[in-house]
């Protein structure tokens, strides 16, 4: 089991993620969206299950994102 941390650019919400290696799996995705926002040809997403994601913090101010791209 691998531990991870990360943080929003502003540095407002942090988390950590408790991943399995046999159990983690990632996706590369080449919608428009992604290109754009990642200045290449695709971005590449971890998976990270719910169970696996600990909001340390700032948690209070996250508000839901809904997002569907053009690829569906």
């Amino acid at each position: 089991m691998s531990t991870y941390n990360g943080a929003c650019h502003c540095g407002a919400t942090e988390w950590t993620a408790s991943l399995d290696k046999d159990t983690s799996s990632h996706i590369l995705c080449h919608c428009n969206t992604c290109k754009i926002l990642s200045g290449g040809a695709y971005t590449l997403n971890q998976i990270i299950p719910k169970d696996s994601l600990k909001i340390t913090k700032g948690g209070d101010s996250l508000k839901n994102y809904t997002y569907k791209g053009d690829s569906g």
